[in-house]
């Protein structure tokens, strides 16, 4: 199975949105899994959600505030959200 190269540029511009946010990461080191709380990447809330908007500009996507509650945030949530924002951003 082929990945969409919009897919693919979509989780790098995120990735790169993150790096940019911690010093001595780099865009490989960023799993799917990695949290954006105190016991992954250290984000705090006002951080994460500046990471949110900067993804939005980077991605010409509007993201869903629920991504601010419930369940902890991760690198691959961010990156699915941002694809199903996009992909509902061409279906209009």
């Amino acid at each position: 199975m082929t990945r969409d190269p919009l897919d693919l540029n979509l989780a790098d511009a995120v990735r790169r949105v993150i790096v940019a946010r911690v010093p001595g990461l780099d865009a490989s080191s960023a799993s799917d899994e990695m949290s954006f709380g105190a016991e992954g990447l250290g984000f705090d809330s006002i951080t994460t959600v500046e990471v949110l908007l900067e993804c939005e500009a980077a991605c010409g996507v509007v993201l869903p505030r629920e991504l601010l509650a419930g369940a902890p945030l991760t690198v691959g949530a961010l990156i699915g959200a941002v694809r199903d924002a996009r992909s509902h951003a061409t279906d209009t």
